[in-house]
């Protein structure tokens, strides 16, 4: 019954996000192979991929401050919508019907939850396509110039790829794990707040900041290093962000169920 009802809050959420930024995500990748033919059609026969790319007209150079603008835009409207799903489903109007469903308060949070990380990293796979289709555009310049071999990821980070990939994607599953709790929290205390939630929010967000540097200088990054000193670079970053994000994580998560639990009151 658990997991059924996280998958049916899940799709509502997930197809509600879409209509706001299935759009917007899919505009990315066809900008970006716009751009790049432009880029290519104006770029010297003989010149290398990155004469192409840094030595172009300033034309060149507006339409890929354009495009990085998009972007930015793009990550603010994630930010927003992913916050706004959240207070309307869980404090909003929405919230009236969906807290008279069986469905427990730690299946909305994980329903949610999951609905927003997945579209984060959909609008990650969208940047990563917009940089591919870019490139394609210069796909004989970049076989010309960059011989590329696994061993470099080993030469530079200190670990294989097979240990590379893995441990990348499991530290930024959890930052954006956190990420998202973060925002979720706020909303929770905002709520809290009723009349002047704005302010409270914003204040919030600073205090969070203050005291996550205060606490990873003088607490997590010497006790990381500690722990982790006998093993690469690599893997002390990786690990020791994943725990800390996973930390940070339970704590958001608290706080939200928390607020949920014994503060919700929507009269």
């Amino acid at each position: 019954m658990l997991v059924k009802n996280i998958v049916k809050v899940f799709k509502y959420e997930f197809l509600a996000l879409a209509r706001v930024l299935a759009l917007i995500y899919a505009i990315i990748p066809a900008l970006s192979l716009i751009i790049g033919i432009f880029f290519r059609l104006a770029a010297d026969k003989e010149s290398s991929f990155f004469d192409a790319i840094f030595r172009s007209s300033t034309l060149e150079y507006v339409f890929f401050f354009l495009i990085q603008l998009f972007c930015i835009t793009v990550a603010v409207t994630t930010l927003l919508g992913l916050s706004r799903r959240f207070r309307v489903g869980m404090f909003g109007n929405e919230a009236y019907l969906n807290w008279t469903l069986p469905v427990s308060i730690n299946e909305h949070l994980c329903a949610r939850l999951l609905s927003s990380v997945a579209w984060l990293f959909i609008y990650l796979f969208a940047g990563l396509l917009s940089v591919i289709l870019f490139s394609l555009c210069f796909i004989d310049k970049i076989i010309a110039d960059w011989n590329f071999s696994w061993t470099f990821i080993e030469d530079s980070f200190g670990c294989p790829a097979l240990a590379f990939f893995p441990l990348a994607f499991f530290s930024i599953f959890t930052s954006l794990l956190l990420f998202v709790l973060f925002v979720y929290m706020i909303n929770c205390i905002g709520f809290l707040a009723k009349k002047k939630s704005l302010l409270v929010q914003v204040l919030s967000v600073i205090g969070c900041i203050f005291l996550v540097n205060y606490i990873g200088v003088n607490v997590a990054i010497p006790l990381i290093r500690d722990v982790f000193y006998k093993i690469p670079f690599f893997y002390t970053f990786t690990l020791g962000l994943s725990v800390t994000n996973l930390i940070y994580s339970a704590i958001c998560y608290g706080v939200c169920y928390l607020v949920l639990r014994y503060r919700l009151n929507l009269s």
